[in-house]
């Protein structure tokens, strides 16, 4: 007979559910895990995983159109092209072997993933809605809110008719000629260069005058040039207001060329596990403490319910401190200190404060710059385009911010979040010796200034 009663009921299946799920279970917790689609979410499923593994099938074609240039013979760079069902035929096998694991993992941990529906009525009390079987009600000592979050439909709704979700995208059974991605953020812009590399005539519509601006400015606009470089026809500051003909029609009048609308706007918390229960929430999602409590003593929520950084690493992170507060054990983090990453060609990272961010405080610092040109392993690689710009506190000289544009960005911006995280100063993150020829040593140098 299966049991009611847990300790902890998680629901969402994501990188905040089923990290917290996993945490709780290992240290001996009995826990639930409730998922009423796929486990790893939309991050595995539809998001992170699929776009990351086709914007490496586009670099490695880029990397042999141009192996010529580095003495390589018999490639014709004219004849390179992506194969676009092999190309998804690799996405499914990545992202199965992805939810295989994780779910492997919570059943090794003593996880009881339970599928269905979940909805919270209060007092620890969750209903899951089972297709086709009787409802089951499970009880927990401790309920925590992973649902993440779905897209906001409003922006597009005038567009309806041509607009594709993630899940259909990959789902395409070829490249259309003419594609329109609508929103300024991460996924967006990762999507657009991806499909303008991939050969489509691409175009990206933002109602946000600028790219990515919840990011340093320099890097957005890094984004903007390297989008247009690629071809993509930029149009920000813009609605859609409907469709007409060959494609959409903008809040200006102007019609854009588009066989699909792929909606990568602003996304809203899931709303829907908590309805009706009385939660505080603020304008964008769920109120937490700092150690994810809601305003019901007994109910946490990590992620993108609480409306806050919208990342898989961040949910992970929170669910940790989340069941580490369950556990009585002591864990905070600071978001304005989980580094962000575009995966752009070259990459975009980013962790602490912007320039604007430190300039509407009032904060005095110096920005020291070093451009990738400058390296020696960035020469050797042909990948020269980008900077690395080190925010420092003009008095003390602690670390405030870090941004970085280059072929492993990404990479390299951890050690700028660990130098932020213990507070280390340029002259410290300097003072770290690192291999020749690296890309890292263009860290070094703009922390020396």
């Amino acid at each position: 007979m299966k049991r009611s009663q847990y300790d902890v009921v998680v629901i969402g299946g994501g990188p905040g559910g089923y990290v917290a799920a996993a945490r709780a279970a290992r240290f001996g917790l009995s826990t639930a895990l409730v998922e009423s689609w796929l486990i790893g979410g939309t991050c595995i499923n539809i998001g992170c995983m699929p776009t990351k593994a086709l914007l490496e099938t586009v670099h490695r074609a880029e990397q042999v159109r141009t192996a010529p240039s580095f003495g390589v013979r018999g490639v014709d760079p004219h004849a390179v092209e992506i194969n676009w069902p092999a190309a998804i035929a690799r996405v499914d096998r990545l992202v199965l072997s992805m939810r295989d694991g994780v779910q492997h993992m919570l059943e090794r941990a003593g996880v009881e993933l339970v599928r269905g529906t979940a909805k919270l009525l209060g007092k620890g009390v969750v209903e899951v809605t089972q297709p086709r079987r009787r409802s089951r009600t499970l009880r927990g000592s401790k309920l925590i809110i992973a649902a993440g979050a779905v897209p906001d439909p409003a922006p597009v709704q005038a567009a309806a008719d041509r607009m594709l979700g993630l899940a259909d995208f990959y789902r395409l059974p070829r490249l259309p000629q003419h594609f329109v991605v609508f929103g300024s953020g991460q996924v967006a812009t990762e999507l657009a260069l991806l499909v303008a590399m991939a050969g489509v005539n691409a175009a990206l519509v933002a109602a946000e005058p600028t790219l990515l601006s919840a990011l340093d400015s320099e890097l957005g606009a890094f984004a903007e040039r390297r989008l247009r470089r690629a071809g993509v026809a930029l149009h920000l500051g813009r609605g859609i207001v409907g469709t007409r003909g060959t494609g959409v029609v903008l809040d200006d009048g102007s019609l854009v060329r588009a066989d699909h609308l792929l909606h990568a706007g602003r996304r809203l918390p899931d709303r829907s596990a908590w309805a009706g229960l009385e939660l505080a929430e603020h304008e964008s999602g769920l109120k937490v403490d700092r150690f994810g409590r809601t305003s019901l003593p007994e109910v946490y929520a990590v992620g993108d319910v609480t409306g806050g950084m919208m990342t898989a690493s961040a949910a992970s992170a929170l669910a940790t401190v989340a069941v580490d507060h369950i556990l009585g054990r002591a864990s905070t983090v600071d978001l304005a200190r989980v580094p962000t990453a575009v995966y752009l060609e070259p990459e975009l990272a980013s962790v602490g404060a912007s320039e604007e961010q430190l300039q509407r405080r009032g904060i005095a610092y110096r920005a020291s710059r070093y451009p990738l040109a400058a390296n020696s392993k960035a020469l050797i690689a042909d990948e020269v385009d980008g900077f690395v710009k080190v925010l420092s506190d003009t008095e003390q000289g602690e670390v405030l911010g870090v941004h970085i544009a280059a072929a492993n960005a990404t990479d390299l911006i951890s050690e700028a979040a660990l130098a932020i995280r213990f507070g280390l100063t340029a002259d410290e993150m300097a003072a770290v010796v690192h291999p020749h020829p690296a890309f890292s040593e263009s860290v070094v140098e703009a922390a020396r200034g």
